[in-house]
C-alpha cells in the first residue's frame, strides 16, 4: 500500500496497527474511503474522496462502472511504468 497511486478502502478504520507511522502512510497515494459510518472518515488518515454510503451499493456501482469500459482502455497508459514495476515487484505475468 506504501506505494500505491490510489487506495480504495472499504470500510477500514486505519488504526495503527493498519497505518504504522501516520505521517509515512502512503504519502504519495490518493484515498477513497468508503463507510456508512461518518465518523471513521478522516478520523486518523486524511481522505480525498470520502462516500458515505452502504459498501454494497458503491462496490455494486464501482463495477458496474467497470464492466462498462472495459473495452475502453488506454493500451498505452497500461504499458506504463508504474505497471511494469508492479509486474516486477509481484513476478506475475504481463496480461
Amino acid at each position: 500500500m506504501h506505494d500505491c497511486d490510489l487506495m480504495v478502502a472499504v470500510g477500514s478504520r486505519f488504526d495503527d496497527r493498519v497505518t504504522g507511522r501516520l505521517n509515512a502512510f502512503a504519502p504519495n497515494s490518493k484515498k477513497i474511503h468508503i463507510d456508512i459510518d461518518p465518523s471513521s472518515i478522516n478520523k486518523n488518515v486524511r481522505i480525498d474522496v470520502p462516500l458515505l454510503r452502504d459498501c454494497g451499493e458503491v462496490v455494486g456501482a464501482l463495477l458496474a462502472t467497470c464492466r462498462k469500459s472495459a473495452g475502453q482502455q488506454d493500451k498505452a497508459a497500461l504499458k506504463g511504468v508504474a505497471r511494469d514495476r508492479w509486474l516486477a515487484r509481484s513476478r506475475l505475468p504481463a496480461l
